[in-house]
């Protein structure tokens, strides 16, 4: 059963703001211990600046995969794919239709 927290959308640009306020939010809480407001957007890298770890990285795939109601295969699970917020939209983000 869906998580009700986690939104499912087709639109590219709610997916992108739903990873930002997902990795500013309950995922910095859990894994790091920052205390000040943190400054990300979709080309902040996420494993450089710290924002996510080893741990966190399980927690921000399972928000992706819950969010596209799909498994993301473990080839995929990687910074080329995971590198920013803007990387995870290209790689698993809703497709914008073909005009």
């Amino acid at each position: 059963m869906p998580d009700p927290a986690v939104p499912q959308t087709n639109d590219r640009e709610a997916f992108s703001r739903a990873l930002i306020d997902f990795i500013r939010g309950p995922l910095l809480r859990r894994h790091t211990r920052h205390c000040h407001p943190i400054e990300l957007d979709g080309a902040t890298p996420l494993f450089e600046t710290g924002l996510i770890d080893s741990l966190g990285i399980i927690d921000l795939l399972a928000f992706v995969e819950e969010s596209i109601g799909e498994r993301i295969p473990l080839r995929k699970v990687d910074m080329r794919y995971f590198g920013s917020v803007d990387r995870i939209v290209n790689a698993f983000g809703p497709r914008t239709p073909e005009a």
